[in-house]
């Protein structure tokens, strides 16, 4: 694991002393189509158990 962190210790590093800096944010617009999540999840029917576990809960009306 030290070497993934050494490697990423030189590249940024080296993104520093290449003084780059990051690319402008792009709105691509609304989602649409299949980017488009709809699942009990994205509704907010599964969250975090008390015990950090995925749990489902009934719906809010």
């Amino acid at each position: 694991m030290k070497v993934k962190a050494d490697l990423l210790a030189k590249m940024l590093d080296e993104i520093d002393r290449l003084n780059l800096k990051s690319p402008d944010t792009i709105d691509w617009g609304p989602d649409r189509g299949s980017e488009i999540i709809d699942d009990d999840y994205s509704r907010g029917l599964i969250v975090p158990g008390p015990d950090g576990v995925p749990m489902r809960v009934a719906p809010s009306s």
